[in-house]
């Protein structure tokens, strides 16, 4: 039983000591995550709109082929 219980405290404390470092200096500033997370969305913005553009056009090439053959 000492063995578990010296492992459970090895364990806890390595977490407990984690935590606590991440709250003394975090990984990253909030500043650079979001600005990091803003770049993110820009990107996807773009690659939704480039995705809506080409749709949009295959959608009127559509609509004129079947308007022509009326």
């Amino acid at each position: 039983m000492g063995y578990i219980t010296k492992n459970w405290r090895e364990v806890k404390n390595n977490i407990l000591s984690q935590k606590f470092l991440d709250r003394v200096r975090p990984e990253a500033t909030l500043k650079n995550r979001i600005d990091g997370a803003g770049k993110k969305m820009e990107y996807q913005i773009l690659r939704l709109e480039q995705k809506h553009n080409k749709l949009k056009q295959n959608h009127d090439t559509f609509s004129k082929k079947l308007l022509k053959q009326n």
